[in-house]
C-alpha cells in the first residue's frame, strides 16, 4: 500500500493539488483508491472550534486507519501480491489536511497521540507531501485571498487569530516552521514542495509518482 498525506498551512494549495489529483487519477487509480478531502478530515470540526480537543480530532482517524489496514492485509494475502502489475493493483490512499494539522491548530510540537497516528500512516506506506508557501507570498495567498475567495468562516477564523495582517503573516510563518520541524524530527517519509509557482499539475503528477500510479 502507498498513500499521500497532503499538508501545509492555509493557502498552501492543498485543495488545488487534491482536485488535480482527482482529475489525473480517475482513469489510472486502482479499484481500492481511498481519497478524503479536508472537508471531511478537518472542516467538519469548524462549528465546534475551539471546544474540540486533540483526542476528538485524532479519534476520527481510527476507523480510516482500521479500514486501510484491512485493505492492506487483504491485498498482501491475495494472489495479486505477485502480479506483474502489482503497483497498479495495490490499494492507495490520499488524505488532504491530516492529523498533522493538530500541530498547527493546537500550537504543539510533540504529542504521543499524534506520533502514534503518524507512525500508523507511515507503516501503511504513507508519504507526507508538505506544501510550503514562500514568505513573500504569505500575505496575498494565506490572508488576503483567504478573506476574499473563501467562505465567511475562513475570514472569521483569521480574525480569531489576529486583526493585524503583519501578525497573521508571522503566525503563518511560525506554523509552517513548526510543521517543518515536526517532519524533520519524526520518522515519516516526507517531501517538501515549494508552491511559489502554483504548478498544481506538476505537483499532482509528482504525487502520482510517489504512489506509483
Amino acid at each position: 500500500m502507498k498513500g499521500i498525506l497532503l499538508e501545509g498551512i492555509c493557502g498552501a494549495g492543498k485543495t488545488s493539488v487534491f482536485r488535480k489529483l482527482m482529475q489525473l487519477t480517475c482513469k489510472t487509480a486502482p479499484d481500492a483508491f481511498i481519497s478524503i478531502s479536508q472537508q471531511y478530515s478537518q472542516r467538519m470540526f469548524e462549528h465546534i472550534r475551539p471546544q474540540i480537543s486533540i483526542h476528538e480530532v485524532l479519534k476520527m482517524y481510527e476507523p480510516l486507519l482500521t479500514h486501510l489496514k484491512s485493505l492492506d492485509s487483504q491485498f498482501k494475502g491475495s494472489v495479486f501480491v505477485k502480479h506483474p502489475r502489482r503497483s497498479n493493483i495495490e490499494p492507495k490512499f490520499l488524505v488532504e489536511s491530516t492529523h498533522l494539522n493538530c500541530i498547527i491548530e493546537f500550537s504543539i510540537s510533540k504529542n504521543p497521540a499524534i506520533d502514534k497516528v503518524t507512525c500508523e500512516f507511515s507503516q501503511l506506506g504513507g508519504t507526507v507531501v508538505f506544501l510550503t508557501v514562500p514568505e513573500d507570498q504569505i500575505l496575498e495567498r494565506c490572508i488576503t485571498s483567504t478573506r476574499l475567495l473563501r467562505s465567511i468562516g475562513w475570514a472569521e477564523y483569521l480574525k480569531e487569530l489576529s486583526d493585524n495582517d503583519n501578525d497573521l503573516v508571522e503566525i503563518m510563518l511560525a506554523r509552517q516552521a513548526t510543521l517543518r520541524s515536526y517532519l524533520e524530527e519524526n520518522k515519516i517519509r516526507y517531501v517538501t514542495i515549494n508552491t511559489g509557482t502554483k504548478s498544481w499539475n506538476h505537483i499532482a503528477r509528482s504525487c502520482m509518482k510517489l504512489m506509483e500510479l
